[in-house]
């Protein structure tokens, strides 16, 4: 690299006649170099004088890098010793000395000036328990020639270093004989402190595991325990399972479960995926249900362990078996009420929806939860919007027979929210109920008690009109009397006036005063016995059930239509054709007889009403007609010749209320009290058949014979 360096060098010895020994690098043709090594020595004459150089060159390039390479790598060593606090050391038995590196020093704080320790004074750096261990290896090492690596604690409390790690084996001299130890020692503080915080954590983690009331076991992909919590061993000791510790196969817990527990396992181990199992053991006489969760473990994507997490769950099951019960009685209740029940959020949204509010709106309750509450009954959203404002004050809302029409029908609703308040819920249920034919009996019965009033007054009506019958009766009786030639004081009284009564006769005869005379007879006559059947029907019977004639009843009945006001001015009943036909041998049978007047009185006049709209030509006609059906009925029959009724009439001609004249003609009670008397009060039956164009006939059936 530097020829003139070389010369100079060479030019010197050769001045000087000294030997020389160099190496340097020579640079070749490509650049590369070679390493030489030149030895030379100096020749000289009889003078003494050195007159040339005589030597040799070799080539030492592959020891170079041989020695290079040696000393980087033991640069490296140094370095390594230095960053990880390594140090070695070497104790002769022979002088009872130790000879330790800088870096030896470095690691136990020693200065590094002071004396070289012997043995004795060695062991005073460690701890008693440390030097204890240390002097029985190094004995051991000294007498069998075993190497020895042991972790010690060092005595100093203000050294940085307190924990090495000491390795050492023998040293032996030519003979073979064992001369002493050589060995290396690292600083393992630090190390040992992650260990001792390692060891604490483990063990809180074992505290924690331990105490933890699920069963935990952790197995490897052999299926062999490789740990298990307290609880895991008591579960087992109450199920009677063979419990040896770790590194037992699972399925030997579970001899009774070996291919289903080895199959859960396969398919955790396959899938990387939780699998969740429950299982139902009998201890005992107890039964026992536990929940088995198997999680995947995974380690650079490969499931190598898996947690299994066994939970007892008997008393949750038996808690969710209450519960689901409790729910379902709930739900029972809450399907059961006859009403439309519907529960809901403060923003209107449906929560729960009852049966009868899927009967009522066609809409189940799957489809409902959800929706808003307008939506769903948009017939009630004006009214249960109008009652919000009260829910939010957390008080109960009624309003009571809301109107709906719908199809030429007159319903009437109760509604009824009230706030839900318990839990911190926040909504209310709705509560429709359809009071429609509640609200047509109290109807009913007003207008009951209201003809009962009528009926009350027309029975005091008929005494009142009696009175002035009988009075006229009696006068008609004695004009009759004395007009009469017969009679002694007639005649008397005749000639004490000059009057022929033979004259009077004959000019009564020719007015026909006579005919006048009786018209007023049979007028009072007929009006005495509409008053009395008057009186009859508004006289409640005093004796309850009686025998009576059918016949007679319904003779009673058409005289009393015949002399209905309404239908003489309406109707005129007395232009209707009455037919009867009545069977032969019927008994009397048991009734209220007011009552089946009533019945009978109804049918007549319905018949009357329904005839009317005949047409023209076609005269009104109605059959009465009486016969026995087997031993057990007697039956009545109105049959008429009017319009008659399509099937829809035909189906709800009995409810109350229904009615198809125009207002103000009927209330649509009269076929349901009728209804009512016959089958209830009665026992009996009640029926119609009709077709449109072909009349009607109601037939009603009653019980010869009356219990009780």
């Amino acid at each position: 690299e530097d020829r003139g360096a070389v010369d100079d060098m060479l030019a010197a010895h050769i001045d000087r006649g000294v030997p020389y020994d160099v190496e340097y690098r020579v640079v070749r043709k490509d650049g590369s170099f070679i390493w030489w090594h030149d030895t030379g020595s100096a020749q000289r004459d009889e003078n003494g004088k050195a007159y040339k150089m005589s030597g040799a060159c070799t080539d030492i390039t592959e020891r170079k890098r041989a020695e290079e390479t040696l000393r980087i790598k033991e640069q490296q060593l140094i370095e390594a010793q230095r960053v990880g606090q390594i140090g070695s050391w070497d104790w002769d038995a022979r002088t009872d000395t130790i000879i330790w590196s800088n870096q030896y020093y470095c690691i136990y704080g020693i200065d590094p000036k002071l004396p070289t320790p012997n043995y004795l004074e060695h062991l005073k750096l460690y701890t008693p328990e440390s030097s204890e261990r240390l002097d029985a290896a190094v004995k051991r090492g000294m007498q069998a020639g075993e190497p020895y690596e042991l972790d010690l604690e060092l005595a100093d409390p203000a050294c940085p270093t307190r924990w090495i790690s000491a390795r050492g084996e023998v040293k032996r001299d030519a003979s073979g004989r064992i001369i002493g130890l050589r060995g290396t020692a690292q600083n393992i503080t630090e190390r040992k402190r992650s260990e001792e915080v390692l060891r604490a954590s483990e063990e809180q983690y074992r505290t924690t595991i331990d105490s933890m009331s699920d069963a935990i076991n952790l197995v490897d992909k052999d299926l062999q325990v490789i740990m298990l919590n307290e609880t895991f061993r008591k579960w087992c000791r109450k199920l009677g399972l063979k419990m040896t510790g770790t590194g037992q196969y699972i399925f030997d817990l579970f001899p009774f479960l070996k291919e289903r527990v080895r199959d859960e396992y396969r398919e955790v181990f396959d899938t990387g995926r939780m699998l969740k199992t429950e299982e139902v053991n009998e201890v005992g006489g107890r039964v026992i249900i536990t929940e088995s969760r198997k999680i995947p473990i995974a380690e650079k994507g490969e499931v190598v362990r898996v947690v299994t997490v066994v939970r007892d769950i008997t008393e949750r099951k038996r808690a969710e078996e209450e519960l689901k019960k409790v729910k379902n009685s709930l739900s029972n209740i809450f399907n059961s009420m006859p009403s439309l029940l519907a529960s809901m959020n403060l923003d209107g949204t449906i929560t729960q929806w009852n049966q009868e509010a899927e009967k009522a709106t066609g809409i189940h309750a799957r489809e409902a939860v959800g929706q808003p509450i307008a939506a769903l009954l948009p017939d009630f959203s004006r009214w249960i919007e109008a009652l919000r404002s009260e829910i939010e004050q957390r008080r109960p809302a009624f309003m009571e027979k809301l109107v709906i029409e719908k199809e030429g029908e007159r319903r009437f609703y109760d509604l009824m929210m009230y706030p839900l308040v318990a839990n911190c819920v926040e909504g209310a249920v709705v509560r429709i109920e359809d009071v429609t034919e509640r609200t047509r009996i109290q109807e009913l019965m007003i207008q009951t008690e209201k003809m009962m009033s009528v009926g009350g007054l027309a029975a005091g009506m008929a005494h009142e009109i009696n009175n002035p019958l009988g009075i006229i009766t009696q006068a008609v009786q004695n004009i009759e009397r004395r007009l009469s030639g017969e009679l002694p004081a007639n005649r008397q009284a005749a000639e004490e006036l000059g009057i022929r009564l033979d004259l009077l006769g004959s000019y009564l005869e020719k007015r026909e005063i006579g005919k006048f005379i009786g018209s007023i007879r049979e007028a009072s006559a007929r009006a005495g016995e509409i008053v009395f059947n008057m009186l009859q029907f508004s006289r409640r019977s005093a004796g309850g059930v009686r025998p009576a004639s059918l016949e007679v009843l319904i003779d009673r009945a058409v005289a009393l239509a015949a002399s209905d006001y309404d239908l003489k001015k309406k109707y005129d009943f007395r232009d209707i054709e009455v037919t009867r036909q009545y069977g032969a041998g019927i008994p009397e049978v048991p009734v209220i007889a007011v009552e089946i007047e009533q019945v009978m009185l109804n049918l007549l006049k319905n018949a009357a009403q329904a005839m009317a709209a005949n047409p023209p030509g076609k005269r009104p006609m109605i059959t009465l007609r009486t016969r026995l059906e087997g031993r057990k009925y007697a039956v009545m029959e109105v049959q008429d010749n009017g319009p008659g009724m399509d099937e829809k009439v035909k189906r709800r001609v009995f409810e109350p209320f229904f009615t198809t004249k125009e207002p103000g003609v009927g209330t649509g009670l009269g076929l349901s009290v009728s209804y009512m008397i016959i089958t209830v009060n009665h026992k009996g039956l009640m029926s119609v058949e009709s077709s449109p164009g072909k009349g009607a006939c109601f037939t009603i059936r009653l019980p010869l014979e009356r219990e009780g």
